[in-house]
């Protein structure tokens, strides 16, 4: 588990202009998303050749709690500088694990999609409790038919540029690959 976040600016020379480290406090003290009770879920792969996609969000839900955060956009507010409207924005994790998205999906994002939120309590658990935070969870704010809220591989799909999609062992769609953990980083 991580309990601190470092964000870093960059300028189009890939030199750092801006750093800052955030506590878990500080995290804290940011607008919270999430309420405790409601769950959100990503989806694992389909292994389902003739639907890899699965459109009605029903095949490999993974539950990642009842999850609380802060909205990335949040956090790298918290910089003096402004991130620039063509910035891509990396979630890095402290073994290296990392996923980069565009500043849109950052700022401005679909209702499918959700907010990116690092979150740092799942089910009442706190970090360093909880060993798979701080952790990237898509807040998506559309339900499944069983009234869940499933940020599925057909809205990554939707809603990501393709590059931005993860695909396990590079053929299967997976939203649950861009669940980030052990988050202390954003680039």
């Amino acid at each position: 588990a991580t309990n601190s976040i470092s964000v870093y600016l960059y300028n189009t020379s890939m030199e750092i202009t801006e750093n800052i480290t955030l506590s878990l406090n500080d995290i804290k003290n940011l607008p919270v998303q999430g309420n405790g009770t409601t769950h959100y879920y990503h989806q694992g792969p389909t292994f389902d050749e003739d639907d890899i996609w699965d459109e009605y969000e029903t095949v490999n839900l993974k539950d990642m709690g009842a999850v609380k955060g802060a909205d990335v956009k949040d956090i790298c507010e918290t910089l003096s500088a402004s991130v620039p409207s063509d910035s891509e924005i990396e979630i890095k994790a402290s073994d290296g694990y990392s996923k980069t998205f565009d500043y849109a999906d950052v700022y401005s994002p679909e209702a499918a999609q959700g907010k990116l939120v690092i979150c740092y309590e799942k089910d009442g658990v706190e970090v360093p409790s909880w060993s798979d935070g701080m952790r990237l969870v898509f807040f998506a704010q559309t339900m499944n038919g069983n009234n869940q809220y499933v940020f599925g591989n057909w809205d990554m799909h939707e809603t990501l540029d393709s590059d931005e999609w993860h695909l396990y062992s590079g053929i299967w769609p997976s939203t649950h690959g861009l669940a980030v953990k052990y988050v202390d980083r954003i680039n």
